[in-house]
């Protein structure tokens, strides 16, 4: 039989591995997040550019200054241009406009809206 203090050194060594284990764990868990976050980012970009280029094209169209997403105001007296942007995006992926309500094909969790300013 193991003397007492024999199976605290055991435990003890047990516990060192465990924590190694799980700030091995963690590590990789740390670095898994960065490449799935630098992923998101490459896909995201080319969508959120043409949204951008889209988004500019009918704010110069109309004159407008300031383009609002409904998600940051808390009052909406604007024209509401989301289906004018998803054409617009549809022209800069070279695709034909759609013929059906976009509203159906894609309805907007969050619609995007413009407010008229009188540029001085």
């Amino acid at each position: 039989m193991m003397a007492k203090g024999g199976s605290q050194t055991l435990i003890q060594i047990q516990e060192q591995k465990l924590m190694k284990k799980e700030s091995a764990i963690q590590e990789r868990q740390q670095a898994m997040q960065g490449e799935i976050e630098a992923y998101s980012r490459e896909l995201n970009y080319p969508i959120l550019t043409k949204v951008d280029k889209a988004v500019n094209i009918v704010a110069d169209r109309h004159n407008y200054l300031y383009v609002f997403d409904v998600s940051t105001l808390m009052i909406h007296n604007g024209p509401d241009i989301t289906k004018e942007v998803i054409t617009e995006i549809l022209i800069l992926e070279n695709a034909p406009p759609p013929q059906e309500d976009i509203k159906t094909i894609m309805p907007p969790p969050q619609e995007v809206i413009m407010e008229e300013v009188t540029r001085p």
